[in-house]
């Protein structure tokens, strides 16, 4: 059963957001709209009414605000791959993160600063041309915004083997044994 919120103004909300995300704001009549509501899990079958791609956190901050603003539920795509498909809410805004994929190291501190819809590929990658290496899963595709969410567990290759972790803290970097 589809639960959407009888006071949310959609049609009102979309209208706002369309001068900020032009054809960035996809619609169930748009092309590509099939597409971008796909995820990981097929099974997954929710259907919201718009998404917006985001760019930065100019966009993430008008989407949220009108969001709130016409009391539209909101749901949050940074990779597209989690199992229980909550990057996609039926009668919701999706904020599809997947243009955030920046990642900014720091190198003295051994941590990085990764953008929405980053994903392990992208942040393991930055911190190998340095010679660190990323305490996560192995698949590459997986987002880091889901990832690294509290309560989320992860595996990671430690010297001994595999074991669990639960990442709660700030994106760390670990040094190889080649640096």
């Amino acid at each position: 059963m589809t639960s959407i919120n009888a006071s949310a103004d959609v049609a009102r909300a979309t209208e706002r957001l369309r001068p900020v995300f032009g054809d960035r704001l996809l619609l169930p009549t748009h092309n590509g709209f099939a597409s971008a509501t796909r995820i990981w899990n097929c099974a997954v079958t929710h259907r919201p009414v718009a998404i917006v791609r985001c760019l930065d956190n100019d966009d993430v901050r008008a989407a949220v605000l009108t969001a709130r603003e016409y009391d539209v539920p909101l749901s949050v795509r940074g990779g597209g791959h989690d199992w229980a498909g909550r990057a996609l809410r039926d009668g919701g805004l999706v904020l599809d993160l997947s243009g955030m994929r920046q990642v900014a190291v720091d190198t003295e501190a051994g941590t990085a600063t990764v953008g929405g819809g980053a994903h392990i590929g992208d942040v393991s990658g930055a911190g190998q041309q340095y010679g660190l290496a990323t305490p996560t899963g192995t698949v590459r595709t997986v987002g880091m915004a889901g990832l690294t969410s509290p309560a989320v567990t992860v595996h990671s290759a430690g010297g001994t083997g595999w074991r669990w972790t639960t990442c709660c803290a700030p994106m760390s970097y670990w040094p190889t044994a080649a640096s």
